[in-house]
């Protein structure tokens, strides 16, 4: 017998995205009461401090690629969704910058302004085209943010970034027509901001 899998409409997309960004938003509020608390007992259960171990698990948990780099852009970082994404195991790609394994040189110093702009404490949030260790080109949704210590000093920058290639399926066109599809961007644009871990 075949499955039949329905493709929801962009209404639902819509709505699902809504309230996974509620949920985020909600998320975030809690983990920034948790980072100010330091010692103070919170009233909530999910007030404990955190231990590095559930740190790096939730780091290596997340779907989107994580990469951390120091403030000279060597990467100290790398997540197992990275590694899926760019096909480089960690021992690669340790004290190497993204702009030397992920960029064509044509666009390394657009690349390095980014990074460096994270560093000044911007964020940013858009597409951008690398090319994975096997030599494929395409284009990502990445947000760099900056990395910072426990005192909010900036220490580096962080990036989450996912493939985009899934975000800019095309229905077929008719004939004549061959426009952008403005609800697929603005989807892709949804996520993306799902995915930014900024406290900016």
């Amino acid at each position: 017998m075949e499955q039949s899998t329905k493709t929801p409409s962009a209404e639902e997309l819509l709505r699902k995205i809504q309230e996974l960004e509620k949920r985020q938003s909600q998320l975030k509020q809690k983990i920034s009461k948790l980072m100010l608390s330091g010692n103070l007992k919170e009233p909530e259960p999910l007030a404990m401090k955190l231990t590095e171990a559930q740190y790096f698990n939730i780091m290596q948990s997340l779907g989107q690629a994580l990469h951390i780099y120091d403030i000279d852009f060597r990467i100290i970082f790398w997540s197992r969704g990275a590694e899926n994404l760019y096909g480089f195991t960690p021992d690669e790609v340790y004290g190497k910058t993204p702009t030397e394994l992920l960029v064509e040189p044509k666009d390394a110093s657009l690349c390095d302004d980014l990074l460096e702009r994270s560093l000044k404490g911007e964020t940013w949030t858009g597409e951008f085209p690398i090319k994975n260790k096997k030599g494929e080109r395409f284009v990502v949704i990445a947000t760099n943010t900056p990395f910072r210590d426990e005192i909010r000093g900036i220490i580096g920058g962080l990036c989450i970034s996912s493939d985009s290639r899934p975000y800019h399926a095309r229905k077929p066109a008719k004939p004549g027509f061959d426009s952008p599809q403005p609800l697929q961007i603005s989807i892709a644009s949804k996520i993306s901001n799902l995915v930014s871990i900024s406290y900016n």
